[in-house]
């Protein structure tokens, strides 16, 4: 047998065994990518108006798919193209409305699927609604206690001028501030807007006792909450005082 055709035979088999080339460097992996990590993002521009989301890249993900909620509904949806390397990749989406919250998720993709995705929240430019609210009447009919929590979140701290920045979760920002207004509940009447919170230690509620009250009308505090951002209209807080018997 030629030499040529012997190194030929052997670069196929040898004593029976099939050799494998080793795989390029630059092949593609069979497998879909791992789980997304380092995701973060910041709300940015003079108005909250967009955000940039931020992630590190991975090699096993030749694209990443993202995908913004607004609440439950889908308001965009974007293909970004995957790094080489493994630094950080980033994509500025609109976030336009002061009031809404966001979801942000990000998917690796590759050939041969997705993997685990991660998410990040974008909460509201304002405070959200009161919390734990309730209200009931004192034996004597004409006195009641309105209580509530603050919301569980406090809004953006900062302004059009400042731009927007992430609240302390230690420190509950000074700029939020509360509005109470009992109105009648037939005629929408208001009764009284110079209304004074009380901390509650035994409940770990603020509370608000309104006297000379009809017992046989029903009642609502209207809590409007507010920071350097304004106030959103959803956001507004109810509480219900029913009519006595």
């Amino acid at each position: 047998m030629k030499m040529s055709r012997l190194v030929a035979v052997l670069g196929v088999a040898v004593a029976g065994t099939v050799v494998v080339a080793p795989q390029s460097a630059s092949a593609a992996p069979s497998y879909p990518p791992g789980h997304l990590m380092g995701i973060e993002a910041s709300r940015g521009g003079s108005q909250g108006q967009t955000t940039t989301v931020k992630w590190t890249a991975q090699v096993d993900a030749t694209q990443y798919r993202v995908v913004v909620l607004e609440g439950s509904k889908k308001s965009g949806e974007y293909v970004v193209p995957g790094g080489a390397g493994t630094g950080k990749l980033s994509l500025t989406v609109p976030t336009v409305d002061k009031c809404s919250s966001f979801r942000i998720n990000v998917y690796p993709e590759n050939a041969n699927g997705v993997g685990a995705h991660q998410s990040y929240w974008i909460g509201t430019l304002m405070p959200t609604v009161i919390v734990k609210a309730r209200a009931k009447r004192l034996p004597d009919g004409k006195t009641a206690v309105f209580s509530y929590d603050y919301p569980q979140w406090p809004g953006y701290v900062g302004d059009a001028k400042t731009g927007p920045r992430r609240p302390d979760p230690a420190h509950w920002p000074v700029s939020v501030q509360f509005k109470p207004t009992l109105v009648k509940m037939v005629g929408n009447q208001v009764i009284n807007q110079s209304l004074l919170p009380t901390y509650n230690p035994a409940t770990k509620l603020r509370d608000i006792t309104v006297k000379d009250l009809d017992p046989k009308r029903a009642y609502v505090l209207k809590m409007s909450t507010s920071n350097g951002w304004g106030t959103c209209a959803r956001a507004d807080g109810k509480i219900l005082l029913k009519a006595g018997k």
